[in-house]
């Protein structure tokens, strides 16, 4: 171990003698110039030549000229034709009607064809019904008056003469009266049928109907008339 260190004071000796030459060596010398930097060309591009294929012949294709639309006409509108004017017709003449015909009346069932109920008024008194017994409008005498509580039933009494007769000779031409209850009796409610016969007691009117109410104020006292046309 003893035998290797000389040797490495050796070494570093010639170590430290080399720096000093060259440390004085740089001293003295003149300074190198810097190389002056050198262009570099740029590389040449050389075309590479490529072979273009040839174009097959096509036809040239033919131009088609595109068809316009057909230009419309505007037609003016056309004049919608007013109707006619109506023309007045003249109208026939209205017929004049006829007359009637005249026509038969039917003949009366009855001799008196007419009966009425005139009127029928209050009586406190008692129940009766008087009237005059006319032809064409006119009072006859002679004619009998019947009534019932039922057509052309039983007579209550015996008929009524129209017209002044025996014992009724104050009458005016046509009257006649019938009493149904008498006066003190007082008035009673019943429903009474009135015609004339014929001395064969055979009616020979139309009858003629009326209801009496009894007491109190309604129909106690009728007028009814008879009537041949």
């Amino acid at each position: 171990m003893r035998k290797h260190i000389p040797t490495l004071w050796l070494v570093m000796a010639l170590a430290g003698l080399v720096l000093l030459v060259l440390a004085t060596a740089g001293c003295g010398a003149k300074p190198t110039p810097s190389p002056t930097p050198t262009k570099t060309p740029k590389p040449t591009f050389t075309p590479t030549i490529t072979k273009t294929p040839t174009p097959r012949w096509s036809p040239t294709p033919v131009w088609t000229p595109t068809p316009l639309p057909p230009t419309v006409t505007p037609v003016p509108p056309t004049a919608t034709p007013r109707p006619p004017t109506a023309t007045a017709v003249p109208r026939p003449p209205t017929a004049t009607p006829l007359p009637p015909t005249p026509t038969t009346p039917p003949k009366p069932r009855y001799e008196f064809n007419i009966a009425v109920v005139q009127s029928c008024d209050r009586q406190s008194a008692g129940n009766w019904f008087k009237g005059t017994v006319y032809k064409n409008g006119q009072p006859v005498n002679g004619y009998r008056v019947a009534f019932s509580y039922e057509a052309d039933g039983r007579p209550v009494t015996e008929p009524q003469i129209s017209g002044p007769h025996p014992g009724y000779m104050d009458w005016p031409p046509g009257y006649y009266s019938h009493i149904i209850n008498a006066p003190g009796v007082g008035p009673k409610a019943g429903n009474w049928f009135v015609w004339i016969v014929n001395e064969q007691g055979v009616r020979i009117s139309e009858i003629a109907n009326f209801r009496t109410t009894g007491p109190g104020d309604g129909c106690n006292e009728a007028v009814v008339d008879f009537d041949s046309r």
